[in-house]
């Protein structure tokens, strides 16, 4: 191994030599816990986001403004996209989402989320779990 070896010359000697197994998996480590954030004027913003639907017996959506690392995330603010609402489902189009994320890029925010109302029994639809994708 003397003269004119390559890194990958030295890397596959130094491999051969070990005597210790090589792992067939790589260590796990913990997820740092989560924590959001929520402040006082955001939650005021999803309540008047919400507002007009639960009068008229609608589910309401709003999107959540904020900043997130990933595991912090702080939410503060709320918008009301424009949206077809009705007692048992919304829909919000793509132009009216790409509206919702220009707001918050304007505001140098995130879209960190989105949150609606079930006007009678509250549960996890199908369509809930297709509609949350941004």
């Amino acid at each position: 191994m003397k003269g004119n070896t390559t890194m990958f010359e030295r890397l596959r000697a130094y491999t051969r030599r070990r005597k210790d197994p090589v792992p067939a998996f790589r260590p796990v480590t913990r997820l740092p816990k989560r924590c959001l954030i929520m402040t006082e004027a955001s939650v005021l913003a999803m309540r008047e986001c919400i507002a007009e639907e639960i009068l008229r017996g609608h589910e309401g959506i709003a999107y959540l403004f904020g900043q997130t690392n990933g595991a912090t995330t702080v939410v503060v603010g709320a918008m009301r996209p424009e949206a077809r609402t009705t007692v048992g489902s919304f829909s919000v189009t793509s132009i009216a989402m790409a509206a919702v994320v220009r707001a918050a890029t304007d505001a140098g925010l995130q879209v960190i989320g989105q949150i609606h109302t079930h006007p009678g029994d509250a549960y996890h639809s199908d369509a809930d779990e297709d509609g949350a994708r941004i």
